[in-house]
């Protein structure tokens, strides 16, 4: 039996291989049954394992689709789990995500297009304008780096820093101290990347992430008080 379990694994992995062209529909349950001669549940039991795996996607009236794994929810879900049990791991999710930002930067600065830098320019604005009026600008702010990380020219580094980026921002608080200080650390990042200057690049980024650690620090020192109180 085991033998039987292990020939359909193997077999639908070919299959999943073979559709992984963006959003290819795999056959039918019925067709694959015919196929491989095994039961309905024990082919469910194989598709379940895959969809865990964010390698296969249930589709309203499409049936099954392969698709590319996309790491960004596993990373989210499975840290967020063990930021509940420890937040001291936050040092840790920044620290990764300084190494590899940094790394990415000098790609990111030679892919970013002009329709690119338009629009970051306009989230920017948006990001000033709120902040003059003392309004958070956590969609803008997500937007502008999620823009970043597009252009990084690698899947899984993206989707790896979307996650780290994505799991600091919901543990930290959102209302910055100093709203028009965040709102001029996007503008000098932008600027940097208009003018393709790595070195003012790498320089705003380090100083924005030395900022996320800041209030990693102060949001653990508050809920330290608010315990011993």
């Amino acid at each position: 039996m085991a033998s039987v379990e292990k020939k359909l694994n193997q077999e639908i992995q070919h299959l999943i291989v073979k559709h992984l062209k963006s959003g290819e529909k795999l056959p039918t349950e019925k067709e694959l049954i015919q196929r491989y001669g095994v039961s309905r549940t024990a082919l469910r039991d194989v598709f379940a394992v895959y969809e865990a795996q964010g390698v296969i996607e249930s589709t309203q009236g499409r049936g099954r689709i392969a698709k590319m794994p996309d790491l960004t929810q596993q990373v989210i879900n499975t840290w967020g789990i063990a930021l509940e049990l420890n937040p001291e791991l936050l040092f840790d999710i920044l620290e990764l995500r300084t190494i590899v930002e940094m790394s990415v930067l000098p790609r990111v600065a030679q892919r970013m297009d002009t329709d690119q830098l338009q629009y970051m320019g306009m989230l920017v604005e948006s990001m000033k304008s709120k902040a003059k009026k003392g309004d958070v600008f956590a969609e803008e702010d997500r937007a502008f780096h999620m823009t970043i990380f597009k252009n990084v020219g690698n899947a899984l580094t993206e989707q790896l820093l979307t996650a780290l980026w994505t799991l600091l921002n919901s543990q930290i608080a959102t209302r910055h101290p100093d709203l028009e200080a965040v709102a001029a650390q996007h503008e000098d990042i932008l600027r940097a990347l208009v003018r393709q200057d790595l070195d003012a690049l790498q320089k705003s980024t380090s100083e924005q992430l030395a900022d996320v650690r800041y209030r990693i620090m102060m949001g653990m020192l508050q809920n330290s008080g608010e315990s011993a109180g």
